[in-house]
């Protein structure tokens, strides 16, 4: 089906590439405490914390509770801020957590502002996975998108010097998340933020209700919002990078969520919007994959959608070569024992499962559709570590959790949609699809360049071509922050099993079936023509 609600293609967009906690939540921050009486700030996530400490400095306690996330929106809300959030609920995200925040931000802030959202295609095993920000400063709206709650283990710099690093100390932590982070997130001014709030109040004015909020009230339309303002572009929203882009705002929509769930509350979703789902992600992951001539870069933490994965060692074939960078699941729980004092267990079984599909999804793959080994040899898989350390326990690793897809330094999609198979049918994502060739190449040399520990301006960035050998170079070393990386499949018939268990567990797909075959690409072929 044809969506009507967002623009095909905006253009005239501005985007800045916030890496890494320490420059997207600061600028968070700064966005909140800018908005004054009749503003509004909205936001919609996998997982929230309240407690983030949105801009913390070592030694200034009175700057840091100022900053925290739950302040900050108390103070805006006083200045006569809207505040509302969308915090998805199901088994595979949040659950009792998720409860627990928005009881204490609702007896905060008021009624209705966090509400619990388990309204996506699986009600339990799915989740609404997008990360996005709106906000109106005084007429104007800036939006943000990317990979990044704002929760536990988030925050990091660049220097990624894990519970090492006096910042990332002062913020709260979980059972999991005890190492370094890399995340993403783009800031967008232009039509591209009209339709991430587009997508966000149609969420929110879903004719199905969540559960617990039959009476909702419904917000305005988004011409009403951003109607009758006539006031200069605000200081705070001035772009560092003014440069105008294009840009198609793409979405998951699970067909699933649209159809009769018997006995079930939530059921026919999203007719206001996408009444029988969405999936611009998959299309503008395959239709840009099959003009690929020159290179691909593919960063996601999972990376083991086989049906998504087809579609770049397809490519692999018409490029020079591919780029894969994922993470190794390594993953310890940490607790606090009476007696005991600090205990860590390593969930082995986590790390098999994922890994093991990545190996079929990629490496088994790539062998099917390629005997010979040529194609493989395209295929060039890494991971991140920690400068000098040998990778051997999760406190090593710089987590990779970026979803991030660049195409011959001309396209870019980017955004909350992983390599998964959830991400592609069945949860609630937002990417962006970006076609610049300036812009591309800019982000492709800051992205490499945090990774092989270069300015971005270094020379041996300039062209795909010198940044590729630069990876192999330092990757082969085996002690700077990019690594080789050989996902296990050798894993015996019982972990197989087991991880086929925990692949549909987490992963459910959306889809409907053939009855839906005009919105997912059965077959496809590489793109020839111009």
């Amino acid at each position: 089906a044809t969506r009507d609600d967002l623009h095909v293609v905006s253009d005239g967009n501005t985007i800045q590439y916030l890496p890494n906690g320490d420059k997207f939540m600061p600028r968070i921050y700064e966005i909140i405490s800018a908005a004054k009486e009749h503003d509004f700030i909205f936001l919609a996530c996998w997982e929230l914390n309240e407690e983030m400490i949105l801009d913390p400095r070592p030694g200034d306690a009175a700057h840091n509770e100022k900053t925290k996330l739950i302040n900050a929106f108390d103070a805006a809300r006083l200045r006569g801020v809207e505040i509302k959030i969308l915090y998805t609920w199901g088994l595979a995200s949040g659950g009792s957590y998720a409860e627990g925040v928005c009881e204490r931000v609702n007896k905060r802030l008021g009624a209705n502002i966090c509400i619990l959202d388990n309204r996506h295609g699986h009600a339990s095993t799915g989740s609404s996975h997008m990360k996005v920000w709106a906000a109106r400063l005084q007429g104007h709206l800036v939006a943000f998108s990317g990979s990044m709650d704002t929760s536990s283990g988030r925050f990091d710099t660049a220097d990624h010097c894990g519970l090492e690093d006096p910042k990332v100390c002062l913020e709260p932590t979980d059972a999991v998340h005890r190492y370094a982070w890399h995340g993403s997130m783009y800031e967008i001014q232009g039509g591209a933020a009209e339709d991430i709030l587009t997508t966000f109040v149609a969420r929110w004015n879903d004719p199905v209700k969540p559960q617990g909020h039959k009476n909702l009230p419904i917000l305005p339309s988004v011409q009403e919002m951003l109607s009758g303002w006539e006031t200069d572009l605000p200081e705070v929203l001035l772009p560092k990078d003014p440069e105008q882009v294009s840009v198609q705002v793409v979405r998951t929509v699970s067909c699933s969520g649209t159809t009769e769930k018997w006995l079930s509350p939530i059921s026919n979703l999203f007719q206001n919007f996408a009444p029988s789902g969405e999936y611009t992600v998959a299309a503008s992951w395959y239709k840009s994959l099959s003009k690929a001539k020159k290179y691909i870069f593919v960063a996601d933490q999972f990376m083991h959608f086989d049906e998504a994965l087809a579609a770049v060692i397809e490519a692999a074939a018409h490029v020079d070569f591919v780029i894969i960078l994922t993470d190794k699941a390594q993953q310890y729980l940490y607790f606090d024992l009476p007696l005991l004092g600090k205990q860590q267990i390593d969930t082995k079984v986590w790390e098999t499962a994922i890994q093991y599909h990545q190996w079929q999804a990629i490496v088994e793959a790539a062998a099917k559709k390629d005997p010979t080994g040529e194609l493989g040899k395209k295929l060039h898989m890494f991971s991140l570590m920690r400068e000098d350390k040998d990778g051997s326990n999760a406190e090593d690793q710089i987590y990779d959790h970026e979803k991030t897809l660049l195409i011959d330094d001309e396209f870019a999609l980017v955004g909350s949609a992983g390599v998964e198979r959830a991400s592609f049918t069945n949860d609630n994502e937002v990417s962006i699809a970006v076609e610049s060739k300036t812009w591309v190449q800019k982000l492709r040399k800051k992205i490499f360049a945090e990774f092989l520990l270069l300015d971005p301006s270094d020379p041996v960035l300039e062209s795909p071509d010198s940044a590729f050998g630069e990876w192999m170079r330092q990757a082969d070393l085996g002690t700077e922050r990019v690594r080789h990386y050989n996902p296990n499949g050798d894993v015996g018939l019982v972990n197989q099993w087991l991880s086929d268990g925990i692949y549909n567990f987490v992963e459910p797909d959306g889809r409907c079936g053939k009855d839906h075959e005009d919105q997912w690409p059965g077959t496809w072929g590489y793109e020839t023509s111009e």
